[in-house]
């Protein structure tokens, strides 16, 4: 999109009320070092905007911020799957912890069932010793 001349002139009254603010409120702004000088916010503005008309803005300034917004979301992203990893890991172990005890418990229902079977079958061949 290429900036107009009334683009330019909305820029220019922005920068008109943060200087007026910045007055009104009787402190300075923010600055920061532009070539061998500091500039104020308002003149960080005008600067950024006047690139941006000109098509004069660095490349490589954009290109970091982009590399650097995609490193932010890649970091995100890392973040989130290893959240979701540890949660499926401590989920799984969970699950194995479970089985485990259902699988003594089987076990010990299993061993208490034979020996009911154990000791029924030897009711039956004592019964059938005693009679006749």
């Amino acid at each position: 999109m290429r900036l107009t001349s009334d683009h330019k002139s909305n820029g220019l009254i922005l920068a008109t009320l943060i200087f007026a603010a910045q007055s009104a409120h009787a402190q300075s702004l923010p600055v920061e070092v532009v070539g061998e000088r500091r500039a104020s916010a308002v003149e960080k503005v005008e600067i950024e905007e006047s690139a941006v008309v000109d098509g004069t803005a660095d490349i490589e300034v954009i290109e970091h911020r982009q590399v650097r917004d995609l490193n932010r979301q890649t970091a995100a992203r890392l973040a989130a799957a290893e959240a979701k990893g540890e949660a499926a890991r401590r989920e799984h172990e969970e699950a194995v912890a479970r089985a485990r005890i259902e699988r003594q418990l089987y076990e010990e229902a299993l061993a208490r069932h034979r020996a009911a079977t154990e000791r029924w079958r030897q009711d039956v061949q004592r019964a059938s010793a005693k009679t006749p």
